[in-house]
């Protein structure tokens, strides 16, 4: 909520109160993912082993071999057996038959390992998938003369399993932390005939952000969750971009009170709701639902087949009469900074969003600029080089920014306006290593460099656990 906690001529204070729904959600997902990594950790503790056949020469024609399997719980007993004169090893095969989940009898394909002392076979282990490294390991111990020792091991859980435990608990950890401080924070906005103060107290320090107040307009957002609640966002919104949020609530009265005051301080119209005429209630955004998606794209032409996606396009100079203020402040920014607007992309995978792209006066930059209706203006420079290396420069919030191993390096500034980041995105580039590859300004040229950056984005590990942090923590 925001409450007007002091007033005046020449200022506005509001008190933000963020939604306790937020907060309860960074909670319960901390608790849930701390239960999952312990429930985890207690299958890894009382079920992974480690398995060690140890093998050595007792004489010069005599192999004895010890066989161990150590819990990684100490609570429960470890096994070892000792064989004596072992003359080889060996995997047999044999067809086994079980019931699946629907009670249909099937046979699946069982390998035994063997080892063969001189008093019989004796069967170590069983196994799904067929591995014939440990058989003739072992056969070329007992017959070679080269080694006096050999050791092989293998795990029931793999490495993988965990570094996912790890990863649970560190997400979880700090999912639940952050619900905790964002408690304890105190936000308050000061409003200023020409500036705004967003200013965040928090428990180890305060922040403030301030933003020239030289033009900008007051809207009221709206939008349904996925429970098909309307939503209202009192905004101010900066002609660099930027948008200032004073509250996210259900209630529209509060929403239109608070618009309408924050423009009559700062002279401006006053916003209108956005009511339906004809029944007097919000409407719902349009749904980006797969029909939409194949309109969009069949509506233009494609300019390129990618491994990711594939891109639709047409050349355009000028932005469309429908694109919002906010947008046509970004491309006046662009266009003072000497961008060129060459066209409009539509990517197959990202379909409700157009993507309008610009090239630099010396070409060794793209910029994009998104047109999300239900986000503000997001854009980036973009620049290549000749080793297959990207710089980016955005204005999204990530927690993930570069990888080198990859030749990616991505850079974030959020809240910035085009002018800032254009000039960071310099800074970079003359910091960068090699030669920069000069970009063409055609739909096809700027689709395939997005494409081989989404392959190469794809390539990065753990891709599902950023996706899964970028979405609890609401980054874009």
């Amino acid at each position: 909520m925001a409450h007007l906690i002091h007033q005046s001529e020449h200022q506005r204070v509001y008190e933000l109160r963020r939604g306790q729904s937020g907060i309860a959600s960074y909670i319960v997902n901390g608790l849930f993912m701390l239960g999952m990594a312990i429930a985890s950790g207690y299958i890894m503790l009382n079920f992974a082993t480690t398995a060690t056949l140890r093998c050595r020469k007792v004489r010069d024609t005599t192999t004895q071999c010890t066989y161990s399997i150590r819990y990684l719980s100490q609570s429960r007993p470890h096994i070892a057996k000792t064989f004596g004169n072992v003359q080889g090893a060996k995997t047999t095969t044999v067809q086994e038959e079980y019931e699946d989940s629907d009670g249909d009898r099937r046979v699946r394909t069982i390998h035994k390992f063997f080892l063969i002392t001189a008093s019989g076979e004796v069967e170590l282990f069983d196994e799904h998938s067929l591995d014939l490294s440990e058989e003739s390991s072992v056969n070329h111990f007992i017959s070679g003369t080269e080694k006096n020792e050999l050791i092989l091991r293998r795990n029931s859980i793999s490495i993988l399993f965990f570094w996912v435990v790890l990863i649970l608990i560190f997400a979880g950890s700090f999912t639940l932390l952050r619900g905790c401080l964002v408690v304890v924070i105190q936000e308050t906005l000061i409003l200023e005939k020409f500036q705004i103060i967003h200013r965040l107290k928090r428990a180890f320090g305060t922040t403030e952000f301030t933003y020239p107040l030289s033009s900008a307009s007051v809207h009221i957002k709206h939008w349904q969750d996925s429970d098909s609640d309307d939503w209202y966002a009192p905004t101010i919104a900066l002609t660099s971009g930027t948008e200032v949020k004073l509250v996210n609530t259900m209630d529209g009265e509060e929403a239109r009170r608070t618009a309408e005051d924050v423009a009559s301080f700062l002279g401006l119209p006053a916003p209108k709701m956005p009511n339906s005429k004809a029944t007097g209630q919000m409407p719902a955004l349009p749904t980006r639902d797969q029909t939409e998606r194949e309109r969009r794209i069949d509506s233009y032409p494609v300019v390129y087949h990618g491994v990711i996606a594939s891109y639709a396009g047409k050349l355009i100079d000028t932005l469309p009469d429908s694109c919002a203020n906010l947008l046509v402040g970004v491309d006046r920014e662009l266009r003072n900074l000497g961008f060129q607007l060459f066209g409009e992309l539509v990517c197959s995978k990202y379909a409700s969003i157009s993507v309008f792209c610009y090239v630099s006066p010396r070409r060794e930059a793209y910029a994009v600029v998104y047109d999300d209706t239900l986000h503000s203006p997001k854009y980036e420079f973009f620049s290549k080089f000749s080793d297959g290396a990207t710089y980016t420069s955005t204005n999204s919030k990530l927690l993930i920014c570069s990888f080198p191993w990859l030749k990616i390096f991505r850079f974030s500034y959020p809240k910035t306006s085009p002018l800032y980041l254009w000039q960071k995105h310099q800074e970079h580039l003359s910091n960068a290593k090699g030669r920069i590859s000069y970009l063409e300004p055609t739909l096809e040229a700027i689709a395939r460099s997005l494409d081989e950056y989404l392959v190469n984005e794809n390539r990065v590990p753990l891709r599902i656990l950023i996706y899964l942090i970028n979405g609890i923590y609401g980054l874009d």
